[in-house]
């Protein structure tokens, strides 16, 4: 399961938080350093309730930002500069715009991406000697 539950602290300033919204909502830009927005009066509500939403993740890329730096002995290393919820679009329903929203949001979660029904078919097809599952 994956679940996550939107910062809570006060954002710097209400108007420049719901930009960001905007922006990462359209894609166009860093979203949100909090992923929350504010109230319908502009006012931010740090006590304001989250509702909890079952719902299929952002499958969007994420806009990795990356810094190079120096180790002390002299390599080079990348270090991750983004703010987490910066991805190039954000699909209605998912958890990324649930979380701009304000909830806390479950996804069950699964690893194995394989096709089984199209790896039984190709087995067959090319008279593999494998036993798919």
């Amino acid at each position: 399961m994956s679940v996550n539950v939107p910062r809570c602290e006060e954002p710097a300033s209400a108007a420049d938080d719901a930009e960001g919204i905007a922006r990462a909502r359209a894609g166009t830009g860093a979203s949100p350093r909090s992923g929350e927005s504010p109230g319908e009066d502009g006012e931010f509500d740090g006590q304001a309730e989250m509702p909890v939403v079952v719902c299929p993740m952002n499958t969007h890329g994420i806009a990795d930002q990356f810094e190079g730096r120096l180790a002390p002995n002299g390599s080079a290393y990348y270090w991750s500069t983004g703010g987490g919820l910066d991805f190039h679009e954000t699909d209605a329903g998912t958890d990324v715009d649930y979380l701009f929203r304000r909830c806390v949001t479950v996804t069950p979660l699964q690893y194995d991406l394989t096709d089984y029904r199209t790896l039984e078919r190709l087995a067959a097809r090319m008279g593999s000697n494998e036993k798919a599952l």
